[in-house]
């Protein structure tokens, strides 16, 4: 029952990591500045979840650990080109 429950919670993460991303091309493409603090709110909480589900399941020896780690990188890419995207729209570099 545990792995379902996992399971559930790694669903609704990736999920939530989906909203997050769409989010970003609207904060983007408009220049909406809620949806860009509410896209980096979310896409930072979504990386600090999954490593932190990640590091509790290693140490249980759970399979689906893998992919926790695996939601949390391609987030932090995600948050990457969002970061470096907007520093190019605001002229930074």
């Amino acid at each position: 029952m545990v792995h379902k429950s996992v399971l559930g919670v790694f669903l609704v993460a990736a999920i939530a990591f989906a909203v997050f991303f769409a989010l970003t091309f609207g904060a983007v493409s408009d220049k909406n500045a809620a949806f860009g603090v509410i896209a980096f709110i979310g896409l930072l909480a979504v990386i600090l979840f999954s490593m932190f589900q990640d590091m509790k399941l290693t140490k249980k020896d759970v399979s689906i650990a893998l992919w926790y780690r695996i939601l949390s990188v391609v987030t932090l890419v995600g948050l990457t080109w969002f970061c470096t995207r907007l520093g190019t729209l605001w002229g930074w570099w």
